[in-house]
């Protein structure tokens, strides 16, 4: 690293260097894994990052999901479940309108954050 120029080091446990595909875009670091990715589509199922989600619905019978893909394209899906895997970012929390604060201390990294 030097001047302008920067180093980023990133630990993804259980993974070798080509299992990690890394993207510079926009402004934005992205780090998939190659691995989950392509073991869960040979499950059938589908993939999508840089999505947005713009509104869910659950009932006893099926989950509905209505979302943006990164090109702009608003879809909606049906299924039996959804799995939140948004991090700190806590979609389905807001959706539902679930928020409360967290009274638990912050862990790990965050904890240099405050």
């Amino acid at each position: 690293a030097g001047k302008d120029k920067y180093a980023i080091e990133v630990a993804v446990a259980g993974f070798n260097k080509d299992d990690v595909e890394i993207e510079f875009e926009d402004k934005l670091l992205t780090v998939r894994t190659k691995k989950v990715n392509k073991t869960v589509e040979k499950n059938g199922v589908q993939v999508t990052f840089n999505s947005t989600v713009l509104n869910a619905s659950c009932s006893s019978e099926k989950q509905t999901i209505t979302y943006k893909n990164q090109d702009n394209i608003e879809s909606t899906i049906s299924c039996k479940y959804i799995v939140d895997a948004s991090g700190y970012g806590r979609v389905l929390p807001r959706l539902f309108n679930l928020e409360k604060p967290v009274k638990t201390e912050k862990r790990g990294r965050t904890n240099n954050l405050r």
